[in-house]
This record gives C-alpha cells, sequence and structure tokens, in this order.
C-alpha cells in the first residue's frame, strides 16, 4: 500500500548531510537514498542497513510513526489547550463556536484545525492497523489513511517531529555502518545502546539551536523509542535489544526545560494506551500528574516482563 507520508523521506537525507559523519559515510558508499519496503521478517521491524550501505525503512512503519508523531503534538499541544479552557468553564464545542468567524486569521484558523484533529487514541489505533501483517484494514482506517492532509498548519508541524523522528532511526542505523558492527565482537545489545546514543546526541547537537526546535526534536525520538513499546509488547528479548523502557529512559534523562515536561506528557500518555490496547496486567493506576505517574510507570516497567 502507498502510505500519505511516503513523499516526506526526499528531504531527510537533505537535512541529515548537515552532520558531518553523514557526508563522510556516502563518501565511502553509503547510499544516498532511503528504500522503502518492508522487511522480509514483517511489518514490525522498522529499519535495517545491508553491509554495502543500503538503509531500508519500512513504509508501514513510517506511517505508524507519523500518527505517533500526530498524536504527540495533540498530547502536548491540543491537550493544554483542553485544561485551560476547562479551567475558565468552556467546552471545546462552545470555544469552537465562539472562534470560527475569525478562521481567516492563520494563528485562529490553525487553532481551529488543531481542535478539530482526530483524537490521540484513534490515530494510534490507525498506525497499529497499519504494522499489522494483513491488508484487512476496517474501511474507516482506510478512509483516514486516504483524507489525511499533510500539507495543513498541523500537519506540517506534525511532519517536523516525525521527521525528527525518522532521523533518530537513520542516524541509528547510519553509525552500525560506520562502526563496522557487522564484523565487530562487540556484543549486539551494546551495539544497539552505542547507536542510540549517537543518535539522540547529534540530533539535539546539531539540529536543537532553540527551545521550539529541541521540543520537536524530542518528541519525534521519544515518539519512536515509544513505539517499541506497540512494536513488542510483551518485551521479547533475544539479547540483541535493550528493553523498550530501557531505551526509552537512557535517551529520556538526558532532557531538560520544556523538552523534558512535554516529554513526559508523552511517555505517560502513550503507555497509558500501550497498556490499554493491549490490556496490561497490574498497569499501574494514573493520578494525572505526568510527572508522578512517569515515577510509577518506570518501578512498573523495571519488573515487566523480565
Amino acid at each position: 500500500m502507498v502510505y500519505p507520508i511516503n513523499h516526506l523521506h526526499y528531504s531527510v537525507m537533505e537535512s541529515l548531510s548537515q552532520i558531518e559523519i553523514v557526508r563522510h559515510a556516502i563518501n565511502k558508499g553509503l547510499k544516498n537514498n532511503i528504500l522503502l519496503e518492508e522487511n522480509d521478517n514483517g511489518r514490525r521491524v522498522l529499519s535495517d542497513i545491508s553491509c554495502d550501505g543500503q538503509v531500508r525503512l519500512s513504509p508501514a512503519f513510517c506511517q505508524f510513526l507519523w500518527n505517533m508523531s500526530y498524536a504527540a503534538l495533540i498530547i502536548t499541544d491540543t491537550g493544554r489547550i483542553l485544561q485551560e479552557l476547562k479551567q475558565i468553564g468552556i467546552d471545546k464545542d462552545m470555544f469552537i463556536k465562539m472562534i470560527q468567524g475569525y478562521s481567516s486569521i492563520p494563528e485562529i484558523g490553525f487553532l481551529l484545525s488543531e481542535l478539530n484533529a482526530i483524537p490521540a487514541d484513534k490515530m494510534i489505533e490507525v498506525g497499529m492497523e497499519c504494522i499489522e501483517d494483513d491488508d484487512l484494514r476496517p474501511k474507516e482506517i482506510n478512509e483516514i489513511l486516504e483524507k489525511q492532509d499533510m500539507t495543513s498548519p498541523f500537519s506540517q508541524r506534525v511532519n517536523s517531529i516525525y521527521m525528527a523522528g525518522v532521523s533518530f532511526v537513520l542516524l541509528h542505523e547510519l553509525f552500525h555502518w560506520v562502526r563496522g558492527h557487522f564484523e565487530e565482537k562487540i556484543l549486539p545489545i551494546d551495539q544497539e545502546k552505542e547507536a542510540d546514543n549517537y543518535a539522540f546526541d547529534e540530533i539535539l547537537k546539531t539540529f536543537s539551536r532553540n527551545e521550539a526546535e529541541k521540543k520537536t526534536y524530542a518528541l519525534g525520538i521519544m515518539s519512536v523509542l515509544c513505539s517499541f513499546f506497540y512494536l513488542n509488547p510483551q518485551f521479547q528479548n533475544n539479547g540483541t535489544y535493550p528493553y523498550c523502557d530501557e531505551r526509552l529512559f537512557a535517551q529520556y534523562d538526558k532532557l531538560d526545560g520544556k523538552a523534558a515536561d512535554d516529554s513526559c506528557s508523552v511517555i505517560v500518555h502513550f503507555l497509558s494506551l500501550w497498556s490499554k490496547y493491549y490490556r496490561i496486567n497490574k498497569f499501574p493506576t494514573l493520578t494525572g500528574n505526568d510527572y508522578n505517574d512517569l515515577k510509577k510507570l518506570r518501578i512498573f516497567l523495571e519488573s515487566y516482563n523480565r
């Protein structure tokens, strides 16, 4: 299936070419393109890189990640708007009626598109349907995919979060190739930790020129790392990869300021939706205080299916 997201990848490699190691790798034989096709092992394998330097991304996973990015923006921005409206006694429908006559003003038009956006849990559900290993999706899901407007002001902000996430995935794979992890005797799990750390640190160093950009890139990376909970809900582990929570919090703990605040909210909401989608047993009861809830989740996850 051709997903609405596929056209976005042309600008990702161009953006990454600002990083010296990427230019060096291309000179050494890295293919300067992204091959979009499913892995032989199924749609839950998001990416890989061949010995000859060809990066491959799963189109289905890419669409799922875009939906995760969409949900992240809903959680951090729209969710806060609705909380503020609730505090002053105005519900969403009432507020929309109050401002829709001013939709020609760009800021109001954006706000309306944000308030009318599909809820985060529905976008996650649509994304999960994409990575199931069959094409028998409900008609409603296909209709949502077909109607996705990738050019609206709201979607353009989603695109930025998504491309940050894809950049993390690509740099992770690139680091494996540059370091020769195909040939090294280093343990696979240590290779994965090293690649995660490199990709995160390089992205934040190169692209986070201000707090807004730092937030965008942090949300993109957190969306990728939270997606692993959905791809591997039972934490099956053969010793190749760290556990999902270990990978997530190894990078989250490097954040501070607004990026940390918003990432905390996104993680708590994504994991809450994960627990509902997969009916995770003994998932802790959340209180609505994101930082307190995150502490509870970390304790729960440390022993989950270990």
